[in-house]
């Protein structure tokens, strides 16, 4: 296992729920953060939504992805910038890198939010940037369903803030009731704030080479789309579905007004937003 003895959090999945990154978090993301270059094969590199496999991304922010990554690996760097988004996958992600046989050296290059911040917590070393930001909270998603699907998703939304409250109180040595209070808050952690609080175990030496990752920009946009039609209440598919169609045949932009999505008083920002895309 990897060197800290850190708990593994068990979740059950639940169709009731989808988690997306708040769209706060989002708009803190910068995606244009410069990254570090890859020195060699054991870089695992974590750039966009904890979960999204669809939009381009190089390395997918997945578990069959970094499960696939870590075979035969010794020590692993990964690299993290990210505002979040699936809490089961972060999760899973999370436990499969606490159980690498090696030594687990993490670097926030950017955000590591929400999902984001649980993956970071599995590093034997937590190094973070200058510039760069933590973000706990407790966690969010869409729910549909019946009222007993509704208390369903609760109870285990409840069950998932108290694994991660156990698990940054671990990694941290803060007190559970202090943690808590700082998920209820949703709390940000710069380099200095995460280091001095346990969530962070140091800085990243300034001589880290880096490098621009220009595709970043445009992931964030298709992030926020996304998020902006989850909010008119599609689903994940319907949203990526529109997106798709889009991508390929973007003349008719009156069709993003079809009766899939219903106009509502943020409909022009998604226009706007589709509109700046570049195809």
């Amino acid at each position: 296992m990897s060197i800290k003895k850190l708990p593994e959090i068990q979740a059950k999945q639940s169709k009731n729920i989808n988690f997306d990154p708040r769209e706060d978090a989002l708009a803190h993301w910068q995606p244009e953060t410069p990254r570090a270059a890859q020195s060699d094969g054991n870089v695992l590199e974590l750039y966009g939504i904890v979960g999204d496999d669809w939009s381009g991304t190089p390395t997918p922010i997945t578990p069959s992805a970094v499960s696939e990554f870590l075979q035969g690996k010794g020590d692993v760097v990964v690299n993290i910038n990210s505002p979040g988004g699936s809490y089961f996958d972060g999760i899973a992600i999370y436990n499969l890198l606490i159980a690498h046989p090696h030594k687990i050296t993490v670097q926030v290059l950017g955000d590591a939010a929400s999902a984001a911040s649980v993956i970071a917590m599995a590093g034997d070393e937590i190094l973070m940037g200058e510039g760069t930001f933590m973000m706990i909270h407790n966690c969010w998603g869409y729910c549909v369903g019946n009222r007993v699907d509704l208390q369903q998703s609760m109870d285990l939304m409840a069950e998932i803030d108290g694994a991660m409250a156990n698990l940054y109180a671990t990694q941290s040595g803060k007190d559970h009731a202090d943690i808590v209070k700082m998920m209820d808050a949703e709390t940000w952690l710069n380099a200095e704030n995460a280091i001095e609080q346990g969530f962070a175990t140091g800085k990243l030496p300034e001589k880290v080479k880096t490098e621009p990752d220009p595709n970043q920009a445009q992931r964030k946009a298709k992030a926020q789309i996304e998020q902006a039609l989850r909010a008119q209440g599609l689903s994940r598919s319907q949203s990526r579905q529109i997106l798709q169609n889009y991508k390929a045949d973007p003349m008719p932009r009156a069709a993003v007004g079809s009766s899939l999505v219903k106009p509502r008083a943020d409909y022009s920002k998604i226009l706007e937003q589709l509109n700046s895309l570049e195809h």
